[in-house]
């Protein structure tokens, strides 16, 4: 069994109280987005490292481009050997030459990066051409696919439940 610790940096209030009752310790900073900007995001990345240095974790695992930079930061200011590790959800990562750099520092540092889809890993290959191709591995989004099947109701019976008008348009 492994003991899982999320630290919940900003998003949905509602997150950390869903991972609670699934049984996962977390550690909400309650941050807003634009804290992690500037200067006020060194005092944050050193409450993450602080964390890091208590919790001894093996590995770490961010998740979106600002997430992995704060753990990447917080892990060497804790001295971590974790292993760290991050999930890339979509393409265009080094959009621009500040991005860019900040990824030459910042992939280096990571153990592997997990690209979404085999289009994702392409990109971040293609945008990254010295980063060595072992290290970064495709794991597919699950979907459940269950969830969008064909549904028995008729198209006239769906509108009108939705109370849309024959030419009213739909984008789904």
């Amino acid at each position: 069994a492994y003991d899982q610790t999320v630290i919940y940096l900003y998003g949905d209030p509602s997150t950390p109280a869903r991972l609670a009752h699934a049984g996962i310790k977390v550690i909400p900073l309650g941050l807003c987005k634009g804290q992690l900007r500037g200067l006020k995001k060194f005092l944050h990345i050193r409450r993450i490292a602080r964390i890091i240095r208590e919790k001894q974790p093996d590995i770490i695992h961010p998740q979106r481009h600002k997430s992995t930079v704060l753990a990447v930061m917080a892990a060497r200011l804790a001295d971590s050997k974790a292993r760290i590790l991050t999930t890339v959800h979509g393409e265009a990562r080094s959009r621009n030459w500040r991005r860019y750099l900040l990824n030459l520092w910042i992939l280096r540092r990571l153990h592997r990066i997990v690209a979404c889809s085999e289009a994702v890993r392409q990109d971040v290959l293609r945008n990254n051409s010295w980063l060595p191709h072992q290290k970064v591995a495709t794991i597919v989004n699950g979907i459940n696919t269950a969830q969008f099947a064909l549904s028995s109701v008729s198209r006239q019976d769906a509108r009108r439940e939705m109370g849309l008008e024959p030419i009213d348009g739909v984008f789904i």
